[in-house]
C-alpha cells in the first residue's frame, strides 16, 4: 500500500510494510524501480538521525570478482610490467 501526501514543498511517498517474526520485511517494489536496482544487486538501510534510508550498492569486491575473464595465455611479472609501462607512457604522451 503505497500513501502519497505533501510535506515542505516536497512529495513524500509512504509505504506501509510487515514485518514477519523473524523480523524481516520486503521492501516495495516501487523502491527497488526508482532506486535502479535489478534482481541480485545489493543494498545498505542506513539508519540516520532516526530516518532510514535504502541506497543501492552497486561495485562491491564480490559483485566485481571473476567479472573480468581470466587470460587465456599467463604472463610473467616483466611482460605484465612493460604493458603497464606501455600503457603508462600513452596517458602521459
Amino acid at each position: 500500500m503505497s500513501i502519497i501526501r505533501q510535506q515542505k514543498s516536497t512529495t513524500v511517498e509512504e509505504f506501509v510494510i510487515s514485518v514477519s517474526p523473524k523480523g524481516q520485511s520486503t521492501v516495495p517494489d516501487a523502491i527497488y524501480r526508482t532506486l535502479g536496482v535489478k534482481p541480485k544487486d545489493k543494498g545498505a538501510i542506513r539508519l540516520e538521525h532516526g530516518d532510514v534510508k535504502v541506497i543501492p550498492v552497486k561495485a562491491t569486491f564480490e559483485t566485481l570478482y571473476q567479472s573480468v575473464p581470466a587470460l587465456k595465455q599467463k604472463l610473467t611479472d616483466k611482460e605484465m610490467a612493460h604493458i603497464a609501462w606501455e600503457d603508462h607512457v600513452l596517458e602521459a604522451a
